[in-house]
């Protein structure tokens, strides 16, 4: 059996290094997103009376659809923030407005040397663990208002069996 040698470019590997940065970063948003559509829609539930599980699933889509800052609006109208966590929520909004928006198109100049890839890197992270953060200062809420409208934990770990599968279903609860 003959050896592949592989030719890798140390450029062209760390362009990829920041693209996966950038993805990560984006998946946090997504997440942090999320966090937020899930607590809006428990407020919701919780306000309607006699909720089912199809109007459940209506309010859940009809959020799914909202922008961040419309979600943040709206979860700040029903829950009592402290100062600092409705300023986490401020900040990782405009840190993801400028991650999906206009990042790499600023970050030019940053991208065409090892020095600025470097420094993406780092701000790319920075804005990674924003995001991780103001979706941990809202998770207290969110449980909360489960355990009101009586979410189990086995409830939880249906759903995510019904999401993913009962072998992968530990990895994402």
């Amino acid at each position: 059996m003959k050896k592949m040698i592989i030719d890798v470019d140390p450029e062209e590997e760390h362009h990829k290094l920041v693209y996966a940065k950038f993805g990560l970063a984006v998946y946090f948003s997504q997440i942090f997103e999320q966090g937020l559509v899930n607590l809006i829609t428990l407020l919701d539930a919780a306000n309607t009376q006699g909720i089912t599980k199809d109007t459940f699933d209506e309010l859940f889509s009809l959020h799914s659809k909202k922008t961040l800052g419309i979600l943040i609006k709206k979860v700040k109208v029903h829950v009592k923030f402290s100062s600092e966590t409705t300023q986490a929520l401020e900040v990782a909004l405009s840190k993801r407005n400028y991650l999906i928006h206009s990042y790499f198109y600023e970050q030019v100049p940053k991208f065409v040397t090892e020095e600025g890839r470097n420094t993406m890197l780092q701000e790319l992270e920075d804005i990674r663990l924003c995001l991780s953060e103001a979706d941990k200062r809202i998770d207290p809420a969110t449980q909360s208002l489960m355990k009101k409208l009586g979410f189990t934990e086995e409830m939880l770990k249906q759903a995510a069996i019904d999401i993913v599968g009962k072998d992968h279903a530990d990895k994402i609860i």
